[in-house]
């Protein structure tokens, strides 16, 4: 008798834990908390609001010339994805205002966006942290690029 109540009372407390677990993507989009400017974005956009966001977004920097930045949003991947990817190759760029207005809507801290850059294949501009000259330490220069990146998005 013991025995089946402990049974029964451990059942119980999983279930109850199991119901209580909170998986929280923080992308959910609260139509309440848009601005007008972020309700016109989701029509434009779709496909970069209510990203799972649990673990992160990776935002990707692409340019086509010396000052063209194009921005694209996908949840982050810790292994990171191939440069020809389908997730890559469909991303729609965004200037960097817009970029802000997307992330925005995310209740996530900046500390989980990841900047990623990227060479478009479309794109045969080559920007300055492929290009490593002799002596310069390459994971510094493109660190910088993101830094650089990061400012222009955040506006610091």
């Amino acid at each position: 008798m013991q025995k089946a109540f402990s049974l029964v009372l451990a059942l119980v407390l999983l279930i109850g834990c199991l119901g209580c677990a909170k998986t929280e993507n923080r992308g959910e989009t609260d139509p309440e908390r848009l601005t007008e400017e972020q309700a016109l974005l989701i029509e434009q956009y779709p496909e970069y609001f209510g990203l799972d966001a649990s673990d992160g977004l990776d935002v990707y920097v692409w340019q086509f010339a010396e000052k063209h930045f194009s921005f694209g949003l996908l949840p982050h991947a810790e292994s990171g994805r191939y440069w020809l990817a389908d997730d890559l190759m469909n991303l729609r760029g965004v200037s960097a205002d817009t970029m802000r207005a997307i992330l925005a809507t995310y209740d996530i801290d900046g500390d989980d966006i990841y900047v990623i850059p990227w060479q478009n294949p479309l794109s045969s501009y080559l920007c300055e942290w492929q290009i490593v000259l002799e002596g310069e330490d390459g994971e510094a220069k493109k660190q910088t690029y993101v830094e650089n990146v990061r400012d222009m998005l955040w506006g610091e």
